[in-house]
């Protein structure tokens, strides 16, 4: 008797930690913990749309015009990538069509959402101002640390 409850006591708990154990091959047995990225593409003019309706409160006539004006410097952004002229230019013109775009936006909006417009703008003018220069000093740092790496190597 002593020995029929082990067996069944081992082969009980074998068969409830085979149970456990997924044995699918490929991304299949890691479907609950990383989420398809496809699904989460979100379009970047909705993206956009939705932070500024978040910040500015925008109304639904606000927000379908200016839906309108991102699709329009989207097709404005793209012919200006596509064309061949230098990377300078293209460079000009694209900060030309954002400047285009920004003028049209504060045309429609109220002057308490401008205010929070251009305080957004600023913030990004900042942030990219920040990013550059963060890059820069990285840059010197890795050539530094190269150089450096090179003298010790002569030595």
């Amino acid at each position: 008797m002593k020995k029929t409850l082990i067996i069944l006591l081992t082969l009980g708990c074998i068969l409830l930690s085979e149970a456990q154990i997924d044995r699918s091959i490929g991304n299949s047995q890691y479907k609950n913990s990383i989420p398809d990225r496809k699904e989460q593409k979100i379009d970047p003019i909705e993206k956009s749309l939705l932070y500024l309706e978040k910040e500015l409160n925008l109304d639904v006539f606000q927000k379908a015009a200016i839906k309108a004006h991102l699709e329009e410097n989207k097709e404005v952004n793209a012919k200006i990538m596509a064309s061949n002229i230098s990377d300078a230019d293209k460079k000009m013109r694209l900060e030309d069509a954002r400047e285009n775009l920004n003028t049209k936006v504060s045309k429609i909006l109220n002057p308490v959402q401008l205010e929070s417009f251009n305080r957004i703008k600023d913030n990004d003018k900042s942030n990219d101002k920040e990013s550059k220069k963060k890059r820069k000093e990285e840059k010197a740092k890795k050539k530094n640390n190269h150089d450096t790496l090179e003298d010790n190597i002569e030595d």
